[in-house]
């Protein structure tokens, strides 16, 4: 029980961490996750074949991969000097992204 603990503590550490390095980019791959879930309750709920699969299966993954990308340079983004400013890549990153996934939902 007290490893239970100890590894839930520190997965806690690493998701605040990770929100402390790049706030923008963990709650956009956080958003992109929760898409993919609904996503996946739609290809339940409401599924759409297109050439034999289901149609909600590409954007499912889009979703995924880009929240994967997303917290990966959140959590990259710590180890650039103090100096650097990442906003303005930030803001291309979850711009050109969140256009990309709306564009294959849609």
């Amino acid at each position: 029980m007290i490893n239970f603990v100890k590894t839930s503590i520190d997965k806690m550490e690493f998701i605040v961490t990770l929100k402390d390095r790049n706030a923008l980019l963990f709650w956009f791959g956080l958003l992109n996750l929760i898409t993919a879930v609904v996503l996946m309750l739609f290809s339940f709920i409401k599924p759409v074949e297109f050439a034999g699969t289901n149609a909600w299966h590409k954007p499912i993954k889009f979703a995924i991969s880009t929240s994967i990308l997303a917290l990966s340079i959140a959590w990259y983004s710590g180890y650039l000097p103090s100096n650097i400013s990442i906003n303005p890549v930030n803001w291309i990153i979850v711009i050109t992204l969140a256009f990309e996934v709306l564009y294959i939902t849609w």
